[in-house]
């Protein structure tokens, strides 16, 4: 069987467009830890203490620290990619501390991050008037996720290409076309 220049360079845009596909996925890394430790029982029970875990959320505020930068998060549940899942109930709040320095403008209110790290202490602070107990994750790696796009008309989203390839044959002859929209 012979295949032609055709089919040749179709085989080859099929191939690349599988790579442009896989390009642009975001990369997911699964969450460590036990999942059902929430910051809210650390927090009360000190259960936990020196594990490993990946807890994420929302920044709700960055703080700069002689030695570092402090992020105080409200958690979320995690994907199975680890990003929060900020549509759920909360979880707790809970204080990263990252060795080094975090702009506050990426690491602004709002903005979802995952931070996988150790719990050590648990740290005396306030919500309002009201005293609380947050537990702080230290040696940190932290995730700060993409912003989501807000739902809306066709006019407010980017332009993105969406690539459709098709293959078909019978009788003898084979066909395939690509549709390229955005």
């Amino acid at each position: 069987m012979h295949l032609s220049s055709k089919a040749y360079f179709l085989a080859a845009l099929m191939s690349g467009s599988v790579a442009y596909g896989c390009a642009t996925r975001e990369v997911c890394v699964k969450p460590v830890g036990d999942r059902d430790l929430t910051p809210a029982e650390v927090a009360a029970s000190a259960r936990g203490t020196d594990a490993v875990v990946s807890w994420g959320g929302r920044v709700i505020e960055t703080r700069h620290l002689t030695t570092g930068t402090e992020l105080e998060i409200i958690g979320y549940p995690l994907d199975t990619c680890g990003r929060p899942l900020t549509h759920a109930r909360s979880l707790g709040r809970f204080l990263v501390r990252h060795q080094g320095y975090l702009e506050p403008l990426d690491y602004r209110m709002g903005r979802e991050v995952t931070a996988t790290g150790r719990i050590g202490e648990i740290a005396e602070g306030q919500i309002g008037d009201a005293d609380r107990r947050f537990p702080v994750l230290d040696e940190t790696v932290i995730r700060l996720w993409p912003e989501r796009q807000p739902p809306g008309d066709i006019a407010t989203r980017p332009a993105r290409p969406w690539i459709g390839i098709g293959i078909g044959g019978g009788s003898g002859h084979v066909g395939g076309g690509i549709g390229i929209s955005f």
